[in-house]
Parts: C-alpha cells; sequence; structure tokens
C-alpha cells in the first residue's frame, strides 16, 4: 500500500521517527561518513520497530557502513547506509549511528 508515494513500512519509519526523535538534537553526518550502529541504543528503544529491522540491526551490529542520502526530499538527519543490500535500505536516524574514524582518514 502507498501513499504519498511512501509505503507502509517506511511511513511508519518516518512517524517513529517523529514521534520519538528531536530531530533538532540529532548530529549532521555528512554523505560518505564511516559509521556503526548503536546497537544497544537502538535494541533498548525498541519501541514498534519490526521484527525485520531488528533482525538487521543484530546481524550488523559492529559492521562498518557509510551514509548514504538516497531520498533528497528526506530529512537530513534520516539517512541510509550505502552498505545496505536489502531488497528496500532500511532508514535510521543519524542520532542512533556512531562515527568511526577509518584507518586512511588523518
Amino acid at each position: 500500500m502507498k501513499s504519498q508515494n511512501i509505503d507502509r513500512q517506511k511511513a511508519k519509519q518516518l512517524v517513529y521517527l517523529a514521534e520519538v526523535r528531536d530531530a533538532e538534537n540529532a548530529p549532521d553526518i555528512p554523505t560518505g561518513t564511516a559509521v556503526k550502529l548503536n546497537a544497544s541504543k537502538i535494541l533498548a528503544t525498541m519501541g514498534s520497530k519490526s521484527e525485520n529491522y531488528l533482525t538487521f540491526v543484530k546481524e550488523n551490529r559492529g559492521k562498518l557502513f557509510h551514509v548514504s542520502r538516497d531520498d533528497p526530499k528526506t530529512a537530513p538527519t534520516i539517512v541510509t547506509l550505502k552498505e545496505d543490500d536489502s531488497p528496500k535500505k532500511w532508514l535510521f536516524w543519524t542520532g542512533d549511528l556512531i562515527v568511526v574514524k577509518e584507518e586512511n582518514d588523518v
């Protein structure tokens, strides 16, 4: 089911983020920045998150990702992860990500 070109799962995620998070306090993480999921924080605030989302978080705990922004209409604090190979990439609030310094960073 789609409404306003947003599928139901994406809409639920955006509603959750809007209701629970304060976007003004979210960190600005530039596109391409290396990050890891803050799995402990995400899992501690499970709320109405889907089982598939929670499974993704658990399976990718500790994995290195890079911030991507696939939709320019999405708020700057809502990002996708370049290495996410899910059929539909998961959306993440930047406050749920940990910035990681890569070895080639100076």
